[in-house]
């Protein structure tokens, strides 16, 4: 299982629960380079990375499962692409499930077929609804969204 970056509180508790039903046997995370809050028990501020990982030890996935991706850019490609270098790295994976907010599916889904063609692997897409933004909100993420799509499609 593939976690795009972002959208933690949104995402984290799909992915933990998918992870206990065995959906996967491991959750790769994304990496966005971000540098966030203070963390106590470490004593210096975390990735939102390192955090994800934090919070999915908390909803009682193994450390074992959860893998940390590289950074190299910020962006879906750049998840896309370093995601395919930790599968190449691992050929027993045939198939992936990534899971981002509903309205980042479309981009998302596209992005992982492109770079992942010709690999042999099967890709899933696992929307999940971010219901505490205001409708309002979501007409503008959407729209952004959109803006975001059709670049992609023109750009790679």
């Amino acid at each position: 299982m593939v976690v795009m970056a972002g959208g933690r509180d949104v995402r984290l508790p799909s992915v933990a629960a998918l992870y206990k039903e065995g959906v996967a046997q491991r959750v790769l995370l994304t990496n966005d380079g971000i540098f966030a809050g203070w963390s106590t028990k470490y004593d210096r501020n975390l990735y939102l990375v390192e955090w994800a990982r934090e919070d999915l030890l908390e909803m009682g996935v193994p450390e074992d499962a959860i893998v940390s991706l590289s950074y190299t850019a910020s962006g879906t490609i750049h998840d896309a692409l370093n995601t395919l270098d930790y599968v190449r790295a691992h050929p027993e994976i045939r198939s992936l499930l990534v899971v981002t907010t509903d309205y980042h599916t479309r981009r998302t889904l596209w992005t992982f077929g492109l770079v992942f063609e010709g690999e042999g692997t099967q890709i899933g897409i696992c929307p999940v609804p971010d219901l505490s933004q205001s409708w309002w909100r979501r007409v503008q993420v959407t729209y952004l969204e959109f803006l975001k799509y059709v670049y992609y499609r023109l750009r790679y």
